[in-house]
């Protein structure tokens, strides 16, 4: 069975000893250089690269957002990758026409009725606790 490992805060990886892939790029790389300046931090051209240099032992992890973490370890679970739990909680934002707020408007109660029904658990559960829906991608 694959395991993480036991990282629960930044300071888990903010030590000369570990070594951690990121996207060139991305937020990942920036937040990497802030957390983690003490970490060996590699940086890839893209995520299957990044996933590259973990599978061959040359870094111990891979730092990227949650939901590719989730994509990436539902999709390469044959490879023993798993995702850990988040270290921080990142607001999601929709960008939308500032020129249309009846639009912005409806979105806003759409999302509202989703977390106050609780369709959003749901949701939630459906796309980052199980990766079936990847097959219909094919």
């Amino acid at each position: 069975k694959a395991t993480a490992l036991p990282l629960n805060s930044p300071a888990d990886i903010n030590k000369p000893d570990f070594s951690i892939a990121v996207e060139k790029g991305t937020t990942s790389e920036q937040i990497a250089k802030t957390i983690a300046p003490k970490a060996k931090i590699s940086v890839a051209n893209d995520m299957d690269s990044a996933l590259n240099l973990l599978y061959k032992k040359k870094v111990k992890a891979v730092m990227t957002d949650y939901a590719l973490a989730k994509v990436m370890a539902f999709r390469n679970q044959d490879k023993g990758l798993v995702a850990t739990d988040r270290f921080s909680y990142e607001p999601v934002g929709i960008g939308v026409d500032g020129k249309d707020p009846l639009f912005e408007n409806l979105l806003t109660n759409v999302l509202g009725r989703f977390q106050g029904s609780g369709l959003m658990v749901g949701l939630i559960k459906r796309w980052f606790e199980d990766g079936s829906w990847l097959k219909q991608l094919k």
